[in-house]
């Protein structure tokens, strides 16, 4: 399986080279986005210094209270900024992962349609499906992610990031989608923050607008095709369940009782029924991750 998978990486890093060349490493998309963040925050100064707090946030960031006051060019004049000086580096870094890549296999135009389908659908999902929602029950995490400003193209970027998934081999396309999946969750999980949602549901519109757009060799040329969708083997279903209940035991128990926010969980985590202690959790949790690396490999005796 090792050598398998080796071979299979070797081909995609070989094929995505050729492509590279092809494209003459020429990226106009990516290299147009990071320009205009560069020179975005270098004129306000947020090089340097945060926005949060700033009149700036409030004049290009997005939120519930600009979309409800018909804002809407806060969905664009968002992108090149980031709150944090920090958070400028981390979100090149996500440009140049998820970004770039896709537009070296799919191309510059399929890349802006993805890119921005998962921005904007990101932000604007986010605060009619989750932030207004909540913020009406009077929650105090609704209102927080009511009066929230968000800003940067991190959605965007996870947005392209998911959509890379379909170019994977077709046996590692669900492996991608969960562990992107898992990530996403495990961020909201700790954080709570409206960035989080959005990044979330840009991966869901990423990973729906790139499977329109995906591409499939048929012969010597390249057609634009409608991918068949790969649903998934019943087998590599109950493996993503049994392993994800693994991981949220084990998580669970030794999390929980670290991240402040969590610290309540212990009425709502898996096994919490049984009133287990923590080592029984955990040893649970593990229990189903072997469990689940035995449906992997089609063993009989995994089903008991």
């Amino acid at each position: 399986m090792i050598e398998q998978a080796w071979r299979e990486a070797s081909a995609g890093a070989t094929r995505f080279i050729e492509l590279g060349r092809a494209r003459r490493w020429l990226l106009p998309f990516t290299t147009s986005l990071l320009a205009t963040m560069f020179v975005a925050n270098a004129i306000s100064g947020s090089l340097t210094h945060s926005i949060a707090g700033h009149s700036l946030l409030n004049d290009v960031g997005y939120g519930l209270d600009p979309l409800r006051a018909g804002r809407f060019d806060t969905l664009i004049t968002n992108i090149p900024f980031a709150l944090y000086p920090w958070m400028l580096v981390t979100i090149t870094f996500l440009v140049l992962i998820g970004v770039a890549p896709f537009e070296v296999v799919a191309g510059w135009r399929r890349t802006a349609v993805v890119f921005f389908a998962s921005q904007v659908g990101g932000y604007l999902f986010a605060s009619l499906l989750v932030a207004w929602p909540l913020s009406a029950t009077g929650s105090a995490w609704g209102q927080s992610l009511a009066t929230a400003r968000d800003v940067g193209p991190s959605a965007g970027a996870f947005g392209c990031l998911a959509a890379l998934v379909w170019y994977l081999p077709r046996r590692w396309q669900w492996r991608g989608i969960a562990a992107l999946f898992l990530y996403f969750m495990g961020f909201l999980i700790l954080t709570h923050q409206i960035w989080d949602i959005e990044h979330l549901i840009a991966g869901m519109i990423g990973l729906g607008t790139g499977w329109l757009l995906v591409e499939r060799n048929h012969g010597a040329g390249i057609a634009r095709t409608l991918n068949r969708f790969p649903w998934p083997h019943s087998r590599d279903v109950a493996v993503i369940l049994v392993v994800l209940a693994g991981l949220l035991n084990v998580y669970s128990a030794f999390v929980t009782s670290t991240h402040f926010h969590t610290r309540t969980w212990d009425n709502d985590i898996p096994f919490a029924a049984l009133h287990g202690s923590r080592t029984f959790v955990a040893l649970s949790g593990l229990g189903l991750i072997l469990l689940g690396n035995g449906l992997r490999h089609g063993r009989r005796v995994a089903w008991l």
